[in-house]
C-alpha cells in the first residue's frame, strides 16, 4: 500500500477471510496438496468498478508469496504450472473422458495453457 504512488492505492472495503488448513493428500488439484495452507480470500461488490487492477496487483502478490489461485474464482494466468499432479490428472481426465464431450472453454484454456 505505502510503496504504490499515490494514484495507484486502492481504498476498498472488501471482505477478506483468512483460514488455516492441514496439507491435503491424495487430491491431484487441491490448493492444499501436501502443505498446511493459509487460505486468503478478498471478494468485491459488483458495483466496485475498479475491481481489475486491483485482483491483478493481488494476484501478483499472492503469486509472488508462492500461493495459487482457487479453481472457482477469477484468476488472470493459468495456474497448472503451480499444481504438481497436473499431470496426473490430465491423464485420468483424458482416460475418462477420450472425446473431449466434456470440455469446455474454460477446461480448453487450461488444459491446452491458453493465456487468460
Amino acid at each position: 500500500y505505502a510503496a504504490k504512488p499515490k494514484g495507484q492505492r486502492f481504498y476498498v472495503p472488501l471482505p477478506t477471510q483468512v483460514r488455516f488448513i492441514r496439507g491435503d493428500r491424495g487430491t491431484y488439484l487441491s490448493h492444499a496438496a501436501y502443505d498446511e495452507t493459509c487460505y486468503f480470500g478478498v471478494g468485491c461488490d459488483i458495483r466496485f468498478k475498479g475491481y481489475e487492477p486491483f485482483f491483478r496487483d493481488m494476484e501478483d502478490l499472492i503469486l509472488s508469496e508462492g500461493g495459487r489461485p482457487h479453481w472457482g474464482k477469477v484468476f488472470y494466468r493459468n495456474p497448472t504450472h503451480l499444481y504438481p499432479d497436473w499431470p496426473k490428472y490430465l491423464g485420468i481426465r483424458a482416460k475418462l473422458d477420450p472425446s473431449g464431450k466434456f470440455m469446455n472453454e474454460y477446461m480448453n484454456r487450461l488444459v491446452l495453457g491458453y493465456p487468460f
